[in-house]
């Protein structure tokens, strides 16, 4: 799983139909149903099978709103990803904690410039 924002755990894929399960999972978060097959959100869910027995299966309007909010949520935290493949790694940083002086300056100037290169949507 990735972190999408401090509060969600959520894996992402590109396509709007991987969002499915995911969004099955926030909607009736611990629901027994088995995989559907299809590449839209229309063919997956004529194609799942719903087992539980105590929880109600979602509609496929509420997939397709929660798809939607998850293909936002990913759209939004594009800068994060980009700030994460470019920023010092763990050993990076502590041996500029540890060394202090210019690595600490200079760990911080690039992270500085990280940021302004792909600043946070406001």
């Amino acid at each position: 799983m990735r972190v999408v924002n401090e509060h969600t755990e959520i894996v992402w894929m590109p396509e709007r139909a991987s969002y499915f399960a995911n969004a099955i999972n926030l909607l009736s978060p611990g629901s027994n149903w088995q995989s559907p097959s299809g590449d839209t959100v229309d063919e997956m869910y004529e194609s799942m099978v719903w087992l539980d027995k105590t929880k109600k299966k979602p509609t496929k309007a509420q997939i397709k709103k929660k798809c939607d909010e998850l293909a936002a949520a990913w759209k939004a935290s594009e800068y994060l990803r980009k700030r994460q493949e470019e920023y010092p790694n763990f050993e990076e940083c502590i041996h500029a904690l540890l060394d202090g002086g210019n690595k600490l300056d200079a760990l911080q100037k690039k992270r500085q410039a990280i940021k302004k290169k792909y600043p946070k949507p406001e």
